[in-house]
């Protein structure tokens, strides 16, 4: 009975130290989590950043496609080489 008792006492005493060394390994961590919070704070707004930088270019891009008329890029081609000889050619009567 006595070494039953010994042994609770034992371990009593393990548990005890065991809390107050998780105690200080906290207090060590501690300043890391506040770090770790802040930057997966600044991740989510640079991916919601990027996200909309990214949506914003896809709307200028296909405005840009808009303007240039045609969504094919060969069209886009053949239409920028009208343009230069529609360009070249008015130049000429001009000159004329």
């Amino acid at each position: 009975m006595a070494s039953g008792l010994l042994e609770l006492e034992g371990l009593r005493e393990d548990k005890v130290s065991l809390e107050k060394k998780v105690a200080y390994l906290e207090s060590l961590i501690e300043p890391f989590k506040q770090q770790l919070v802040s930057i997966e704070e600044m991740v989510r707004l640079e991916k919601a950043g990027k996200e909309s930088a990214s949506k914003d270019f896809e709307r200028v891009l296909g405005d840009y496609a808009g303007l240039m008329g045609h969504a094919n890029p060969r069209q886009k081609i053949l239409h920028i080489m009208k343009l230069k000889d529609e360009l070249a050619t008015s130049k000429k009567v001009r000159l004329y």
